[in-house]
This record gives structure tokens, sequence and C-alpha cells, in this order.
């Protein structure tokens, strides 16, 4: 029965089962133990909200005032801000990192931080001797060995100042802790280290880890890792309290440097704010300015006004001028004339015109009844001169005035114009004077306002920075991790032993099954021979069904020669033809067995040939003869052949043979050797080629193996032992 491919390919699986467990328990057994001296590490966060000036409480007019001087940075800037040198140091002069404790044990060394019994202040004055170990060996209460790094050792007493070659040192007890803690163990054996602050600084760098929550989102999470839990926490909180107090002094020192960059630019601008003042006051009184544009507006308007009088007196003189012209043509007869009362304004000549009509029309009246010549004409005439000569009089007496009147008009108007005279350089030069004076206002104002608000930031020691989550003391260590490490050395144990169990499969590369011998050959299988145990009669009833079965298939030849061939020596082949001839003579048949001494089982009854050569070699007539009356006086002959590889007359044995049964041992046998019979049978032109399977289905114990081995190995130590032992 064939096995199926898939349980072909599980067996080196479940024959090395017992090695993969063993390997699975040994990798975790390792990493249990890896993992109890493993340096364990912490790791904190704390989350630090920025202020943003564009939202929130800072946006408030007043606030936003505070922060005048405080630029708003990008989120990657403040990252940078915090994991710089300048902000980790001024957190590390606050923490007492500078010397590093630590307690050394057999398999690995402790740093101790706050939980150390024994303090160490030390003046380095050998760089060189920095960021070294000092190794301290603590041998009762008082007493101490100190060893430098430079390997000066010296032995001393706690609470003195020892002067070295690498700068003076003081060891002394810590009392609070000691007392707090009384079980604690103290000598032993120590180290310590003074850090540079350069590789301080550098360590604690590498160590700090900065991220924003998001880039849309101001809130810094601040993450530090070290052997120490409280080391973290302390380091996380101290760099959030250093960066917020950062950000307050660099407020401060903004405003206080601008309010005394104000003042001294408020003190020059008040001196040219006052020079100013005084050229325009000058200015003005040198040249009687009050206000040249209501100056000259009212001038304007003056001079406007007056023009308009003169205007109206023109008209009016033109109109005397008229009137007098007509008047002097028509004052023979003036009582024809028809004089235009526009030119008559007050009402006196208004009644003298009347008057004079009154007695012209009284005239005509009288001139009736009476001569010219007569007394009453006459009068009315005297009235009338006198009327008329009051007239022109009036008239001529208007005209004087009304001249006096436009010369006096025109004299103050000339007067006024001169007024504007060398206005636009006035106006020029005023103008020039009262921009310098607004410009050196305004920026006194200006500077003035700022002033007041860099007053106010200064004033204000607050910060918009937050701490939203402060670091707490780390409880458990993120590496090593107990659980992934003991999956991660099951996995790799399995992994391993399965790959190391199959690889070794592979390079044995042995016979194993019936399907590696059918995959490589054409020669059928005659047999199968399983490995049987030490009762006799199991092997006995094993034998009689293979040989049962060799005859069932013809190839237990009567009165023929069947030859047992191997490569190798201890594949089976003496032992299968002991055992064949055992079961043939229990049958009662005739068996001779040939092979070479020293490779049969005890007790077997055999012929030896040492020499083949002796039986097969060509032209051997004897030894062919001799075959022959063997096989008229034997049922069976049965030949235990020699290795092929070594002797190259077994082939001559094989040539003659009636039945070849080339015999393959599932465990010594490897499995390219299959083709190669193939390959011999068809050169040599063998006849009735078989295989024997020998130990089919064997699948040995690996354990067991390797204990044979180890007593194997412990034997042959004992022998050579007492071998040197007899020849001593």
């Amino acid at each position: 029965m064939k096995p199926i491919p898939q349980i072909r390919q599980l067996r080196p699986f479940l024959r090395g089962l017992p090695i993969i467990v063993v390997v699975i328990v040994i990798g975790v057994m390792a990493a249990k133990r890896y993992l109890n001296y493993a340096t364990p590490m912490y790791e904190t966060t704390a989350k630090l909200k920025l202020a943003d000036l564009n939202s929130g409480v800072p946006s408030s007019n007043l606030f936003k005032d505070f922060d005048v001087f405080a630029n708003s940075s990008k989120i990657g800037s403040e990252v940078e801000m915090i994991k710089s040198s300048l902000v980790v140091q001024k957190a590390l002069d606050s923490l007492d990192f500078e010397i590093d404790y630590y307690r050394v044990g057999k398999m690995r060394k402790v740093e101790l931080y706050e939980e150390t019994p024994i303090k160490v202040a030390a003046e380095i004055i050998n760089h060189d001797a920095k960021d070294l170990p000092f190794t301290l060996i603590v041998k009762d209460r008082n007493s101490f060995t100190l060893t430098t790094p430079k390997g000066e050792t010296l032995d001393g007493v706690f609470d003195e100042v020892y002067q070295t070659k690498v700068g003076k040192i003081i060891l002394f007890k810590n009392k609070e802790l000691l007392e707090e803690r009384p079980d604690m163990t103290f000598m032993g054996h120590y180290e310590f280290v003074v850090n540079s602050k350069d590789k301080l600084i550098e360590k604690v760098i590498k160590n700090i880890d900065v991220t924003p929550i998001d880039k849309d989102i101001p809130v810094l999470r601040i993450s530090y890792k070290s052997e120490v839990p409280k080391k973290t926490s302390d380091l996380v909180n101290m760099l959030c309290k250093v960066y917020i107090q950062d950000y307050i002094e660099s407020r401060y020192v903004a405003a206080n440097t601008t309010v005394n960059f104000l003042d001294d630019q408020l003190a020059e601008l008040n001196q040219q704010l006052s020079s100013s003042e005084n050229a325009i006051e000058d200015y003005r009184n040198e040249n009687n300015i009050v206000n040249i544009n209501q100056e000259a507006e009212t001038d304007l308007k003056k001079i406007a006004e007056m023009k308009i009088q003169l205007v109206s007196i023109s008209q009016r003189m033109a109109s005397m001028d008229s009137l007098y012209d007509y008047i002097q043509k028509g004052k023979d007869n003036f009582g024809e004339l028809a004089p235009n009362f526009e030119a008559f304004t007050d009402m006196l000549s208004t009644e003298i015109v009347k008057k004079m009509q009154n007695l012209q029309s009284e005239k005509k009246d009288l001139l009736l009844r009476f001569t010219p010549n007569d007394e009453k004409v006459k009068i009315i005439d005297e009235k009338l001169n006198d009327l008329k000569d009051y007239l022109i009089e009036s008239i001529t007496n208007t005209r004087s005035y009304l001249k006096v009147s436009k010369d006096e008009l025109e004299r103050n108007i000339a007067m006024s114009e001169e007024v504007f005279i060398g206005l636009p350089g006035r106006e020029k030069d005023m103008k020039i004077l009262t921009r310098n004076f607004n410009l050196n206002e305004q920026v006194y104002n200006f500077l003035h306002e700022k002033r007041t608000e860099a007053e106010i930031a200064r004033a204000a020691n607050i910060s918009f920075h937050r701490v939203l989550e402060p670091a707490e003391t780390p409880l458990r260590p993120i590496s090593p991790q107990k659980s992934l490490i003991v999956a991660l050395a099951f996995v790799v144990s399995l992994m391993g032993s399965v790959i190391l169990i199959y690889a070794v499969h592979m390079l044995k590369g042995r016979v194993n099954d019936t399907y590696n011998i059918e995959s490589r050959s054409t020669i059928p299988i005659a047999i199968q021979i399983p490995r049987v145990g030490g009762k006799k009669i199991l092997e006995r009833e094993t034998m009689l069904n293979m040989v049962l079965q060799l005859e069932l298939k013809s190839l237990m030849p009567q009165n023929g020669l069947l030859v047992l061939s191997s490569f190798s020596k201890k594949e089976g082949k003496h032992y299968a033809a002991a055992n064949f001839k055992k079961i043939l003579e229990s049958q009662g048949r005739r068996v001779l067995l040939l092979g070479i001494n020293g490779r049969f089982p005890e007790n077997t009854e055999f012929k030896n040939i040492e020499d083949l050569k002796f039986l097969f070699a060509k032209g051997a007539d004897k030894g062919f003869e001799q075959i022959v009356d063997w096989k008229k006086e034997y049922d069976h002959i049965i030949i235990a052949n020699d290795e092929v590889n070594d002797n190259p007359f077994a082939i001559a044995a094989m040539q003659h043979a009636d039945v070849n049964l080339f015999v393959l041992d599932s465990r010594r046998t490897p499995a390219s050797v299959v083709a190669n019979v193939e390959l011999i049978r068809d050169e040599f032109n063998l006849p009735n080629m078989h295989f024997v399977l020998n130990r089919a289905g064997y699948q040995p114990s690996i354990i067991l193996k390797t204990w044979n081995v180890i007593k194997v190995i412990i034997s042959r130590k004992i022998t050579l032992k007492k071998l040197q032992e007899a020849i001593s």
C-alpha cells in the first residue's frame, strides 16, 4: 500500500515531534531567562496644548495685546523648540541627572536614580574621566574602595573629601532613604558615572519623542524613554514646565526690551516734537499768522464784498452822470424833461421832482389866465428855478460823494489784495512746519500706545501653553515585552526545529519508503521487510510471510541461484539471507548459504567465500562447475553478495543469478542510488532484478537514537580511558 503523499510529508515532522517539543521548551525557557536579565525600558507621555492666538481666550483684544510680541509659530517649530538643547539643558539644570548610579550584579547592573543608598559629589577636572564608570565597593557601613576610570584606587570612609587625579570626590550616605527603608542592602558593588553636559544632553534628546497629535491641532505628545520609571516622568514634566517658563521669560524679555527701546525713542521724539512746536510758534509770530486758511478766506470775502460795493457805486455813478448830463441839457426847459426816477433813490429828491411837476402844472394853469410876466407866474418860475438849482446841486454832491466812495473802495481793495502777495510761500512753509509737527506727533502717539501695550505684556506673567495631561510614572516597561518575546521564542523555536528536521531529512535523502523507490526507478519491489523486535516468533512469522511472497512472485527458484546485493554492508542482505535459509530449512528444504564470514547473525550455517573471484571470475571454470554441482545438491542456493561499490566481481555474481534481489535499507540507503541500480542492470544486463526494502515503515525515535549515540560515545570514552590506564 502506497503512503499518501501528505502523510509522507508529515512523517519527518511527526518523527521529530519530541525534538520540536524539547527545542520549544528550551527556547521558551531561554526567553524567560533573557527576560529575567534584560534591562527594561520605561516610557511615559505628557500632552501639551500650544497657545493659539487666532482662537480661544488669547484671541480677545486684551490678551491679544498681551501676546503682541509673541509670534504664532507653526507646530513643527514648537516641536523642534522642545527638543532643542536650550530647553533640555534648562530642564536638566533642575533635575539630578548629572550623576548616574548603578548597582552591579553578577549578570547585569541596575540604575538606581533616587533609590541609591549612596550619593556622590564630584568636581572632575580631568574631562576624560567623565562619561566613564567609577567602581565603588562598599565594605561596611563606614568604609569603601573606589576605583577611578584612570585606574587609581583608594580606600576611604564616607563624608570625607578625597583628591584624586581626576578631581575632588566626596561620598556620603543617603540617610533619608536608609531611614525610610532600613531593610535596604547597603554593602555591595556599585558604579557611578559623572556625565558631561554635552553627552548628557545628547543622550536625553535621543530618547525624547515629540509628535503632534494632528498637523492642524496644536497639541503635542511629549514622550521619554529610560531604564528608570521615575526618570521618565520627572524629565517630561520638567520639560513641559521649562518650556512654558521659557515662553514666559522670552516674552518678558522681548516686552522689556521693547519698553526700553520705546522709552528712548519717545524721549528723542519728544525733543523733535518740541522743536516743531517752537518753529510753528516763531513762524506765526514773525508773520502775524493765526490761521492762514481762515484769514485768507476772510480777506477774500471782504474783497468780494468791497468789489460788490464798488460795482454798485459804479452803477450809481453812471446813473448820476447820465442824469446830470440830461438835466444840464434840458435845464432851460426843465418842464419838458422826464427824469429817470430810478436815479432818485431818496425821498427828498422824489418830493422835489414831484413838487416841480406840481409847480409846472400850476404854471400852466396860470398861463391860461395870466401872462408870463405876471407876478404869480414869476413867483412860480422862481420856485422852479430854486428847486432846479437845488436838484442840480444835489446831483453834483451825490456824484462827488459816489466818486469819493469809489476811490476809497478801490484803495481798500488794493490794500486787501496786497495781503495775498507771498501767501503761497507762507502757506507752503506753514504746511511744511505743520506736516513735520503732525508726523512727529503721530509717531509719538503710536510709540506711546505701543509702549502701553508692551508695559501690559511685561506685567502679564502668564502663558497660554497648557499641560493637558502630565506625565505619570510608568508601572510597566515598554520593552522587552514579555508576552511578545515568549511568543516569538515559541514561534522561532517551532519554525527553527521544523526547518532543521526537514533540512536534515533532505540532506540525508534516505529511501524511507516505496514511494521514493518507485518514483526513481522502474525496477519492481519484490518484498518489504518490516523491522521486527526482539521476539523471534514475530521474526519467524515475518520472514515466512516474506518467503511466501517471493514464491508467489516466482522469485524463489527451485535449484536456482538467489543473489542478495546492496551498495553497503549494513543494509540487511546478510540478515535477510540468513532468515530465508532458516525459513526454507524449517520447511524441509536443502539450502546452501554463501557469504563472507563475520557478516551473518550468530549460529548461522554458511559457506565462507571471501573471494568472489574464485567463483565468478571470467574463465574460472572450476567456479562455475562448483555452482552447477551445488544446484544439483541443494534446493536453493542463496548468496549474500559482496558490496557492489567495493567489489567488481559482485556484478559477476549477479549476472549468473536466477533471481537478483537488491536490498535497500529505509534508514541507510540514500535515495539517490536507486537510479544507479537501474543503470547497473541495463549496463550489465542483469537478469530478474527486484528490490527488497528492509525496515519498511520504520520510524525510529530520535530521542532514543540520540540516547544510543550518547551511550556509544560514553562507552568509547570509557574504553579509551581504560586503554590509557592499561598503557600507563
